[in-house]
């Protein structure tokens, strides 16, 4: 169950202090001991949790994180799920739609999938990630071999038949004497 499906806020609250751990729990249940009522929100509970438990440069590194990732020598993919996580992260003090694009674009490694991108001109950081993602898959179609087309049927040599030779003859001189005598009689 997830606490945003609970629709009153001290039901939510509830919810989310049962389900902690460790030095949260310990942090949350010592904290309403001591002074009762102190998480009358959801709000308040995330607010204080962050406060307690995140480094004070938390967004910072965050932002900073996002701002020099780059795809270098990673898949797409993995490129991709690493700038949708950062960017998640950064929901305290959202970048601009532009700032991410552009990010992601410089971050992008030299590619006909980039090309397109910056002919594109994306507005959105997912859109740009979907150009992306189909100019890629486009490129890797285009780049496969035909046999893969053909469901991976392979080239079949057709031997040339030698003169003097038959299916019952393999040319040694043992079977050319078994088959001339076999003519004979």
């Amino acid at each position: 169950m997830d606490a945003a499906l609970i629709s009153t806020e001290q039901l939510r609250v509830a919810f989310a202090l049962s389900n902690l751990n460790g030095r949260a729990k310990s942090w949350a249940y010592t904290r309403e001991a001591t002074t009762p009522g102190c998480f009358a929100s959801w709000a308040q509970l995330c607010e204080q949790l962050r406060a307690a438990f995140l480094p004070a440069n938390y967004e910072y590194l965050q932002r900073s994180c996002f701002l020099s990732c780059k795809q270098v020598k990673r898949e797409l993919h993995e490129y991709i799920q690493e700038m949708r996580e950062l960017t998640a992260s950064l929901v305290g003090n959202p970048l601009h739609e532009h700032i991410k694009v552009t990010v992601f674009m410089d971050g992008l490694r030299v590619a006909p999938a980039r090309t397109q991108l910056f002919r594109v001109q994306a507005s959105t950081l997912e859109e740009a990630i979907q150009v992306d993602l189909q100019e890629g898959y486009s490129h890797c179609q285009t780049r496969k071999p035909a046999s893969a087309w053909l469901g991976g049927l392979r080239r079949v040599r057709i031997a040339q038949p030698l003169v003097g030779l038959s299916p019952w003859n393999s040319g040694s001189p043992s079977s050319r004497t078994s088959v001339a005598t076999a003519a004979k009689t």
